[in-house]
């Protein structure tokens, strides 16, 4: 095993020699069978800073959408009927944290088969760079401003079967890679 390896979560600046770890999504039980998308946009969560009520004034531009917003982390839905919401949506506007722009939502939103859109700012700083070193190859939009939204939603939503299937492609080879390289510096082979 490779002694040194050091992975790292939601890094400001990856250190040297470290690999990015991604968040992920939490371990919720899947809801299964399939589902139609009958929501152009889905956005269950916490509305508390300046970039969650930007982005939410910019989604509520968008019909079609679901908006169903809470005060504090983990009050709002049940996690099956939270994922079963984004299953049935498009889109996910995925604004960032108070401090990082790195979310569960995102994660959440791949693995339910929407096109992310995902924050480049935090309340307090630009984060551009910080996607362009982490995530160079993602396939979703990352937006400076939510104002921006109304403009891409449309060119997303005409061509959304063939963007959402690159982006669970993506997500699904990213986390054979993270499984891969794990193994890796484990000193034991991929399964």
């Amino acid at each position: 095993p490779n002694a040194a390896a050091r992975w790292v979560q939601t890094p400001h600046v990856l250190p040297d020699g470290a690999r990015f770890l991604p968040l992920g999504a939490p371990p919720h039980p899947s809801p299964s069978g399939r589902v139609g998308r009958d929501f152009t946009w889905c956005f269950a969560g916490q509305v508390t800073h300046d970039r969650r009520r930007a982005c939410v004034d910019a989604s509520q531009s968008l019909s079609g959408g679901l908006l169903l917003a809470s005060d504090r982390f983990a009050t709002g839905l049940p996690p099956t009927t939270y994922l079963d919401l984004l299953r049935r949506s498009k889109l996910a506007p995925c604004p960032s944290g108070p401090v990082h722009p790195e979310t569960f939502r995102l994660y959440e939103a791949l693995e339910a088969g929407c096109v992310p859109i995902a924050d480049a700012r935090t309340p307090t700083a630009d984060w551009g760079s910080w996607w362009q070193e982490h995530m160079p190859d993602r396939p979703f939009p990352l937006v400076s401003e939510w104002a921006e939204l109304p403009d891409i939603a449309p060119g997303l939503l005409d061509g959304w079967q063939e963007q959402a299937n690159r982006c669970t492609a993506w997500w699904k080879n990213r986390k054979l890679d993270v499984a891969r390289d794990l193994a890796s510096d484990a000193g034991q082979e991929p399964g």
